[in-house]
């Protein structure tokens, strides 16, 4: 399987129940973007260059995959500790916690799935006690970044493929077994689609129009993890 040599996992994190829950990062668990704030903390040309990139794809001039490239080629020069600790300082949600915590009750597997670099998805994942986490793998050279993504990483290469590619990901993942699955964006409606049940939170315009418009019957469209709980012992027991 290709992603196991990519999964940062924790050690004695083996992966044994027989439910998987994915979380989306940036907006579901953060309250805003991570790599977001990296920009607005170094500032300067690479952040003029990702809010001239942000409002282009918000006039409908570029899609979302040339906005992804112009985010990762802006990180070039950037060092990878200082991108690490500016995206780190962002915010989780108040009920993040709780929902973890509730997983765990349950005994259920959790990962983090993102389009955002894997080193900036890794210091909310130490803060929420998820041992797995998978995003797009970034060159380093001397502690920096080269603005260049991993493209010998088949994990890297299938994110980046398509709006799908979350579906993708999510199946090789579970390996058969069930999966929840937690988005807030246009990019994460694959995954809510295919999971067994997915959970829009926090969702976007975007995401909000997919699923009303939409004929799937196992996305539940929340504005929290609180009331995702409620949901989940409803359907679950």
């Amino acid at each position: 399987m290709y992603l196991m040599e990519e999964s940062n996992d924790a050690p004695g994190d083996e992966g044994t129940s027989d439910l998987l829950v994915l979380y989306d990062m940036d907006g579901t668990l953060l309250q805003g973007d991570g790599l977001r704030n990296v920009y607005e903390g170094i500032g300067g040309e690479p952040l003029d260059n990702v809010e001239e990139a942000h409002a282009r794809y918000g006039n409908g001039e570029i899609g979302y995959f040339d906005l992804h490239r112009a985010s990762m080629e802006n990180l070039k020069g950037v060092e990878a500790s200082l991108a690490q600790e500016l995206a780190g300082a962002t915010p989780l949600f108040e009920d993040a916690t709780v929902i973890v915590d509730y997983m765990v009750a349950r005994g259920y597997d959790q990962s983090i799935l993102s389009h955002s670099p894997t080193d900036l998805i890794a210091p909310h994942a130490q803060r929420l006690g998820i041992g797995t986490y998978f995003g797009v793998d970034m060159v380093c050279e001397g502690g920096r970044y080269t603005g260049d993504t991993n493209t010998a990483s088949n994990y890297t290469r299938t994110l980046l493929s398509d709006m799908d590619a979350k579906a993708t990901v999510m199946r090789d993942l579970a390996q058969g077994r069930k999966v929840i699955a937690f988005g807030n964006g246009s990019n994460d409606y694959s995954m809510l689609d295919a999971a067994d049940m997915g959970f829009a939170i926090h969702a976007n315009q975007h995401l909000r129009e997919l699923v009303e418009d939409g004929d799937s019957q196992n996305i539940y469209l929340v504005d929290s993890f609180e009331e995702a709980i409620e949901v989940l012992d409803r359907e679950l027991g």
